[in-house]
């Protein structure tokens, strides 16, 4: 009876503490309130101050012909004397590689040199100039850098050698295909806003976030492009250096060919009515030097006519299944998720500060009622 009786007290008394603790939480309500709608007020000015972001997508699939031939092209290597079903695949061409692929310097050194529509101006301006001129710094940034970052910003503005040898070293960088402290800026922020997602059923998944709607699927458009371009170029270099050098034997196997059909046929018309050893074996000889010319130039053409079946054989190509569009509607910032966020900021940091406060006041009491004891 006596343990039932104690564990009721401790729970009455639990109940009284929270119900304590709630009344003290609710005598505060005006100050809960007042730092909820600062932090409100707060979270409008940020968004309404804050740039739209648009995002358009697209969706594709890797449709690369190495691994298999086309009715048509095998048609065409049947007739050369030339057997293309045996391609090995490239492991370049596996989709896995390609977010990062878009994602590395070399790809975007080359993207932001390509231009797309700024609405706001009315004409095509790079993508590195869009970056530069609409990239907006955080507020946390901006205050960095005209509290601490001050000096230095002061610094900056004013005329001096080393100054001007700085900006000599970044021409010597950019020379060398060294990205500047400019350009690496307009790279990061490519990476954050171009996203390559790979699906389970082998869709490939390409998003752009952009600050004009328009500059979005141009955006979008041109890293597509870019992509099939950089993947073209590396799969059919190697077989355009072959081919060169297949051309080159070729024109050269056409003239010995040529020279050897000349002298056979010059011999028997100089030698038509003869008949000796001699002009026999010499027939012979000029007629085997013509049939060895002759499959060395059949072999080179066989070969030049693979290489040029297989230069259009081997470029990668993509099926878009769901094409582009001009968002209509921004995609940042989100007005629910920013209002709702700082009304939840509002009420967690009211209630951590009227908990402290609490806190406080209590150990304040536990120390004065220390100090009456002794």
């Amino acid at each position: 009876m006596e343990e039932k009786e104690i564990s009721n007290n401790k729970k009455s008394g639990n109940e009284i503490d929270l119900i304590e603790l709630s009344l003290k939480y609710w005598a505060e309500r005006r100050f809960i309130l007042k730092v909820i709608v600062g932090f409100l007020v707060l979270g409008i000015l940020l968004l309404v101050t804050s740039r739209k972001e648009y995002r358009t997508e697209l969706s594709l699939i890797s449709e690369s012909t190495s691994s298999s031939t086309s009715g048509m092209f095998q048609q065409l290597s049947n007739l050369a004397g030339v057997n293309l079903s045996n391609t090995e695949k490239d492991p370049l061409f596996n989709p896995a590689l390609y977010p990062a692929i878009i994602e590395s310097t070399p790809f975007l050194m080359d993207l932001i040199h390509e231009t797309v529509y700024d609405s706001q101006e009315d004409k095509d301006i790079t993508i590195y100039e869009y970056i530069l001129q609409y990239e907006k710094k955080s507020f946390i940034k901006i205050l960095k850098e005209y509290t601490i970052g001050l000096p230095k910003k002061i610094f900056k503005s004013m005329p001096k050698d080393k100054q001007s040898r700085n900006n000599q070293i970044n021409e010597i960088k950019s020379e060398k295909l060294q990205p500047t402290e400019k350009e690496r800026f307009v790279i990061n922020v490519l990476k954050n806003r171009t996203h390559l997602k790979l699906e389970q059923t082998g869709i490939i998944s390409l998003s752009v976030e952009m600050m004009g709607p328009v500059a979005a699927y141009d955006m979008i458009n041109i890293v597509k492009s870019n992509l099939t371009d950089y993947l073209t170029e590396y799969k059919i270099s190697k077989v355009k250096e072959d081919l060169e050098f297949t051309k080159e034997r070729f024109e050269e196997a056409e003239r010995n060919f040529q020279i050897a059909q000349s002298a056979l046929a010059k011999f028997r018309d100089k030698n038509k009515n003869l008949i000796s050893s001699f002009v026999k074996n010499e027939e012979e000889r000029l007629r085997s030097d013509y049939n060895i010319k002759f499959n060395i130039y059949n072999q080179l053409a066989t070969s030049l006519e693979q290489g040029k079946i297989r230069i259009q054989e081997e470029k990668p190509m993509f099926k878009v299944i769901e094409t582009p569009a001009i968002p209509s509607n921004n995609f940042k910032p989100k007005v629910l998720v920013y209002i709702f966020g700082f009304i939840f900021l509002g009420f967690f940091f009211s209630m951590i500060f009227i908990t402290f406060k609490m806190i406080v006041k209590h150990l304040k009491i536990l120390i004065e009622l220390k100090q009456n004891k002794t």
